[in-house]
């Protein structure tokens, strides 16, 4: 390329330059179109997922009681029986 450009040149580099920022901002533009709704879409997860942990935990809790529960039926039953027996 010549060191010294006309005005058409000039013109010419600047409307390719406005052309390819043009592209990149409809390229932008199209990216922010398809971005999370933060208060509906983001909260109604947030909620989703605390409640599965609610259920979770009170699941766990369920399980230990009713592993207490039945370890110590099992332990009065076994003394029982075993004091039945030594009579």
């Amino acid at each position: 390329m010549p060191s010294t450009l006309t005005g058409h040149d000039l013109l010419i580099r600047i409307d390719e330059r406005v052309k390819s920022m043009s592209l990149s901002m409809k390229s932008l533009c199209s990216q922010m179109d398809e971005k999370v709704n933060d208060d509906i879409d983001y909260k109604e997860m947030v909620s989703k997922v605390n409640n599965l942990w609610d259920i979770k935990q009170r699941m766990i809790g369920w399980m230990i009681g009713a592993g207490v529960a039945g370890g110590t039926t099992v332990t009065l039953l076994k003394d029982i029986v075993e004091k039945v027996l030594a009579r």
